[in-house]
């Protein structure tokens, strides 16, 4: 097997507060391989794009990560600002969750794409221009041309991740993060991002971080379902989904609309809150919501651990499907 492409070990974000630390990612550890496609899914405050940010070094102020983070042979944390600067929007490729506030509301969508080319690829303006032309095409955005002279207000919210996503491919990046792209989006947009996405990025490693499992499955090959700032389970989408080993792995997937023989009347809802991350609960941080829960998940530490080859679960019990 060749070597990854990026390699995660004991990756961990705690921000610093009035009230003491908050812990947003706690140990996080995967392999991506180059050209793979990986998940990352879980409720909002399970840590994923906090995850994503300690590896770019775009955590708030209070933020700090510690841990590791290869990609391509270089360490990201701890690394300066101008080794990141050279790694994002080259190697690295970043697809924001909201796109009017990811783009510069004050320059034109010109400006941004050939920012980008000359900043990494020491091309000329006119070649940037051509360049950036031949990428809003390839997003399927119809007249170009005219589109590079507009501002970003001017542009449906459709058409404006479209524009995210060409700038984050432009350099031809080795890995692609898209941070939940599709949010504010209506589901027929939706359908047509994620398929673009998935066009454009044949052949290149991709981080697609969701809320939502089952729109993560069209796009990916292997999941990893944090809860509480963990990896809680980890495997192919197949194994994911035929037979998912942890309590909220199955929990999540019960409360996605539309599952065989489930009625959306019934849609099943996970009982109680994600815990505060500043007083995580003893034990497993999900034992408070499982209905599995038994005295050893309030009491030990739950250990990721392989089940089967490739597929990892950190669940403290053995629990029939």
């Amino acid at each position: 097997m060749p070597s990854p492409l990026l390699s995660i070990h004991q990756l961990a974000v705690s921000f610093h507060s009035e009230t003491g630390p908050i812990n947003a990612v706690r140990g996080v550890d995967f392999d991506l391989q180059p050209g793979e496609r990986l998940a990352i899914v879980g409720e909002s405050g399970s840590g994923k794009s906090q995850l994503m940010n300690a590896m770019l070094g775009l955590l708030a102020g209070n933020g700090k990560g510690s841990g590791s983070a290869i990609f391509a042979g270089k360490e990201l944390i701890g690394a300066s600002e101008r080794q990141l600067n050279r790694l994002r929007g080259s190697d690295i490729g970043m697809i924001f969750q909201n796109p009017m506030t990811a783009l510069n509301p004050f320059l034109r969508i010109g400006t941004q794409l050939t920012e980008v080319l000359r900043q990494h690829r020491n091309i000329s303006r006119r070649a940037a221009r051509e360049a950036a032309t031949a990428m809003l095409e390839r997003v399927r955005i119809p007249e170009p041309g005219r589109r590079l002279r507009q501002y970003p207000h001017e542009l449906s919210g459709g058409m404006r991740q479209r524009v995210m996503i060409a700038m984050a491919l432009i350099c031809a990046p080795k890995l692609v993060i898209a941070d939940e792209p599709t949010t504010a989006l209506d589901v027929t947009i939706q359908t047509d991002i994620l398929q673009l996405l998935g066009e454009l990025t044949t052949g290149q490693s991709l981080i697609f971080i969701s809320h939502d499992l089952p729109l993560a499955a069209g796009l990916c090959d292997r999941a990893a379902v944090m809860y509480a700032g963990r990896i809680v389970e980890l495997g192919s989408i197949d194994e994911i989904f035929r037979q998912p080993a942890h309590p909220y792995t199955r929990a999540l997937l019960r409360a996605t609309p539309g599952q065989p023989g489930q009625q959306q009347e019934a849609l099943f809802t996970i009982p109680g809150q994600p815990p505060d991350p500043a007083a995580l609960p003893t034990g497993c941080a999900f034992h408070p919501r499982c209905q599995a829960a038994r005295k050893q998940c309030r009491e030990q530490t739950p250990v990721l651990r392989e089940i089967s080859p490739g597929h990892w679960n950190d669940c403290l019990i053995d629990i029939d499907p």
